[in-house]
């Protein structure tokens, strides 16, 4: 994903130029309003609408997963 390791976003599936990434979303997690994570770097908190990741991965031509952790 182009990123120090330890760092880890959604964010980062703008680096992923060969698409191979294969995304899952935990099931609890989406229950939530709200999403947080680090924005590419570990220095800051991204708050995210749940209905926004979603919007994201439809952007970029992501299919996603959910799953129960």
């Amino acid at each position: 994903m182009g990123r120090e390791p330890g760092v880890v976003s959604l964010f980062g599936l703008l680096n992923n130029k060969d698409h191979d990434i294969k995304v899952y979303l935990d099931k609890e997690i989406l229950s939530q309003g709200w999403v947080t994570f680090h924005g590419n770097e570990n220095t800051n908190t991204v708050f995210i609408k749940i209905e926004d990741i979603y919007r994201f991965l439809s952007y970029l031509s992501y299919s996603y997963q959910t799953i129960d952790l």
